[in-house]
């Protein structure tokens, strides 16, 4: 069997692999509700919150940052705040249930799907965002961004390969 084809074969798995993970994910965005969703956001905000707890490597990420990130829905249905701090010397992030007026960044999603769609998105494209309409934003758009370099960087740091890795 030759390289060529082994790398052709693995492309081929990997259209395949996004498809249908793309699909799931869908499924799974229109099948929750409101309630369902604002759940959804705090459990991520909680479990970034613990993996910083647990993981000296993942807390230098934010030695030294401090900052509220703050998510909320046109209708204000849905919301929650990340805060970026430090207790007993170490960093930190704490949650809370409903979007803060004095963050350092708010973002504000078009809906509760639009929300669903930019959390479960494994690189979430905050431009694109912008331009259809799904999210705004009030602030230093620099919080955002460091915001998903964390949510990017959770399965590095845990050791999850997201995508196959590339054969050259």
């Amino acid at each position: 069997m030759s390289y060529t084809y082994k790398k052709s074969k693995i492309n081929i798995f990997r259209i395949i692999w996004d498809r249908m993970l793309r699909k799931v994910r869908e499924t799974f965005i229109a099948q929750m509700d409101s309630n369902k969703m604002d759940k959804l956001l705090e459990l991520g905000l909680k479990a970034m919150s613990l993996l910083f707890l647990l993981c000296p490597e993942y807390r230098e990420n934010i030695k030294g940052f401090k900052g509220k990130v703050a998510f909320n829905t046109v209708d204000g249905q849905l919301g929650a705040t990340a805060s970026f701090g430090r207790f007993l010397h170490l960093p930190v992030l704490r949650v809370r249930k409903t979007a803060v007026s004095n963050a350092n960044v708010t973002i504000t999603f078009s809906d509760g799907q639009a929300m669903a769609s930019f959390i479960t998105e494994p690189s979430p494209d905050i431009i694109s965002g912008i331009l259809d309409n799904k999210l705004n934003f009030t602030g230093n758009m620099n919080y955002i961004l460091r915001f998903v370099f964390l949510a990017m960087d959770i399965p590095e740091v845990l050791g999850i390969r997201t995508r196959l890795p590339d054969i050259r």
